[in-house]
């Protein structure tokens, strides 16, 4: 152990703890796809707890309870962390770079998360979070999905997480602010700071990625390793200053479904020393918030063990039928100890809506009892390594006679411990080892769609997605400040034939394919986008356009990214985007990026052949993909990426061959190819790397059989 971790508050635990406590701050979402797994993380809330005395409405109380449960678990994770000595997470280049760092006064970036490290550099899922840093120890972090702004004060240990919908602020103090503080994103400033320093220069542990141009600078890249934490940064060659910082951890694979799975942390749009606000970082509470303080009760900091596993299971088996966890994976779905937990939680619903105020603190306490047992468990488990040899039999029941329901060798030799059913334990040696008894297995997970890890067409976090927040805009007169516009996800603008009406009866209803909305053909709803003469990104996926609205969306010149992704044109009746369409796109100079994904572009591509700027198209749907098709991808003689990862993995016929694919060679800049399952040219894809040998063919068709 590493006594200098002796200590909650460490850097060096970031990156275990990272891992650990992303899974516990959200709803429940699916653990069987990766992509729900990082909306997990993006969906996290912080965690605060109200203390017993303090009165709060049983109709906000259950908000309330969650903050408490998810706040006992983190605390306990933080706290077991510190004891198991887990580590946390050259050129000129780099040494001057370095040195802009320890210069840091102030930051601004925004999060997000990705399964491979590579920025999607277009993110349209309202799932990010903005983060102001002032030094040494004043941050915020605005997450606009989830409407809260969090205040950090390090040196105060203090902090303000503010609500705007419900006009509450939760403050935390002491160790309540510690925990919060673990989990910031403000974290990876720390990881920043922690892997790049100038007594670092020349290390062996720091490896240099080479050189990228992204946005029109050069960027040099480099990769630090430091006690089992890899970090990657970015920095712009010119100004020294980081543009990309990603943060690697990994859920080990005997807390998923058998397989470790690795996830990136990354800071993009990165602003330093600029010039931010004092009164951004008050942990005053505002006129006109309720405040609830959160309880600085002691929080156990002592090193986890098996015992913490074993009081783990003995809660759920008390809250579940005396029935076991089925599995002790890191995830909520069905018999897993988080799963139990939150159903223990619901089932105090009644106690906490509707008892006295004794009662209602005794539900909190006993939902903070289960989460921080949950989490001094899960704090234990991620100390275990490959080599101790870990295994749970779930489906036991409490008491059960003779009943293995773990073993491990704690010290990785021949030596194993064995917890019973009645949690008795037991220590055998390896050739005493119980038959493996008849256990509950997880169901194999069919992979029958494709694991994604290619780039989607998304905007940053700074657009506006809501109508609400867009109205106010143009009432203001302040549509010029306006970069970036996603539309397709405005209910406002949304038309559909069938309306949906609230019944538990499943009623089928024919469509009719030749429906179209009910207004004139060339009429125009988005003639206002011409007010927004700075426009720079715009999404108008699956809306119906007419005419009349894509010659308003050619007049915007300053537009660099585009999505037309499955939009409906209609006129005498609806119908996909089309070849002759494209040609109101031509005098999109300015043109970066663009997502034609479901049309049926077929000749119409030289409509875009002198974009100079065009260098990413996004086509991740085979719709209207075939060898012919394909070909006429070479009129765009500046396309540098080329998306054709389609969005349902289902379709086993080949519309694209061989023949098709080699035409891409004629594209000269094409130099990365993201291609997904559509038939067996997919499979594999080293055939295209033969016929494309200058360009990255990228293929996210993991779990797919070669024979389908």
């Amino acid at each position: 152990m590493n006594e200098s971790m002796n200590n909650h508050d460490h850097p060096d635990l970031d990156a275990p703890l990272e891992t650990a406590v992303w899974a516990v701050l959200s709803d429940p979402v699916p653990a069987d796809a990766i992509d729900r797994v990082k909306q997990r993380a993006r969906d996290g809330v912080y965690p605060a707890v109200p203390p017993a005395n303090h009165r709060v409405s049983s109709r906000r109380y259950q908000v309330v309870l969650r903050f408490a449960v998810a706040a006992s678990v983190l605390a306990a994770i933080v706290g077991g962390f510190a004891w198991l000595g887990v580590p946390f997470g050259s050129s000129s280049v780099y040494a001057q770079a370095v040195k802009r760092l320890e210069s840091l006064s102030s930051m601004v970036f925004q999060v997000q998360f990705s399964s491979t490290g590579e920025l999607n550099e277009l993110r349209d899922t309202g799932g990010e979070q903005k983060v102001i840093y002032l030094a040494p120890s004043q941050h915020r972090i605005e997450d606009e999905r989830l409407g809260t702004v969090q205040i950090i004060d390090r040196e105060e240990n203090r902090s303000v997480l503010l609500m705007a919908e419900s006009k509450q602020a939760i403050v935390s103090d002491g160790i309540a602010t510690s925990v919060i503080d673990a989990t910031s994103p403000v974290r990876l400033v720390k990881a920043l700071l922690h892997h790049f320093r100038s007594d670092r220069i020349g290390d062996k542990e720091i490896k240099s990625l080479g050189q990228q141009v992204r946005d029109d600078r050069t960027l040099e890249g480099y990769e630090s390793t430091l006690g089992g934490e890899i970090v990657r940064a970015w920095f712009d060659v010119d100004t020294l200053a980081p543009v990309i910082v990603a943060v690697r951890f990994e859920i080990p694979e005997h807390m998923t479904d058998g397989e470790a799975l690795p996830m990136w942390r990354i800071m993009s749009d990165i602003n330093l020393n600029i010039d931010v606000a004092e009164e951004q970082f008050s942990t005053t509470v505002p006129a006109g918030f309720e405040s609830l303080i959160a309880s600085d009760a002691a929080t156990d900091f002592s090193r986890p063990t098996l015992d913490d596993v074993i009081e783990m299971l003995r809660l759920c088996a008390n809250a579940n039928q005396s029935k076991f966890p089925l599995w002790l994976s890191i995830d909520d779905s069905l018999g897993t100890p988080l799963a139990i937990q939150k159903e223990f939680s619901n089932s105090l619903e009644r106690q906490v809506n509707e008892g006295t105020e004794s009662e209602k603190a005794q539900a909190l306490e006993s939902a903070m009892q289960f989460g921080t047992a949950l989490g001094r468990a899960i704090a234990f488990q991620f100390s275990l390594k490959p080599e101790n040899d870990w295994h749970y039999f779930g489906g036991a029941v409490l008491n059960e006679p003779n009943r293995p329901l773990l073993w491990y060798s704690p010290d990785a030799n021949d030596q194993y411990k064995i917890v019973y059913a009645d949690l008795t334990t037991q220590n055998v040696g390896r050739d005493q080892l119980p038959k493996k008894p008849d256990a509950v297995l997880r169901p194999d997970i069919v992979r029958n769609t494709v694991v994604v890890s290619t780039p989607r067409f998304e905007l940053p976090a700074e657009t506006i997605r809501s109508f609400a927040k867009l109205q106010e805009i143009r009432n203001r007169g302040e549509q010029s400040r306006v970069k970036f516009l996603s539309l397709g996800m405005m209910p406002e603008f949304i038309e559909f034939q069938l309306s949906s009406e609230p019944s538990d009866e499943v009623v089928v209803r024919e469509v009719d394919p030749s429906w179209k909305p009910n207004r004139d053909g060339s009429s125009s709803r988005f003639e206002f986008l011409k007010e927004f003469t700075n426009l720079q990104g715009l999404d108008m996926t699956h809306l119906y356009l007419t005419h009349s609205d894509l010659d308003t969306i050619g007049s915007l010149t300053n537009l660099k990214r585009l999505s037309l992704s499955g939009v409906q044109v209609f006129d005498s009746a609806s119908r996909r985007l089309i070849g002759d369409d494209l040609a109101k796109l031509s005098s999109l100079k300015s043109l970066e990026l663009l997502d034609l994904s479901q049309s049926n572009f077929a000749g119409g591509l030289r409509n875009l052949a002198t974009l100079p700027s065009l260098h990413t198209l996004y086509l991740s749907s085979f719709e209207h993909l075939n060898d012919a098709s394909v070909s006429e991808l070479c009129e765009l003689p500046f396309l540098e990426t080329l998306v054709l990862a389609p969005v349902y993995a289902t379709n086993p016929k080949t519309t694209v061959t061989y023949t098709g694919m080699a035409t891409l060679a004629n594209l000269p800049r094409l130099k990365t190819l993201y291609v997904g399952h559509h038939g067996k040219w997919t499979l594999p894809v080293e055939k295209l790397r033969e016929l494309l040998p200058g360009v990255d063919v990228r293929s996210p068709t993991e779990g797919i059989s070669p024979d389908r």
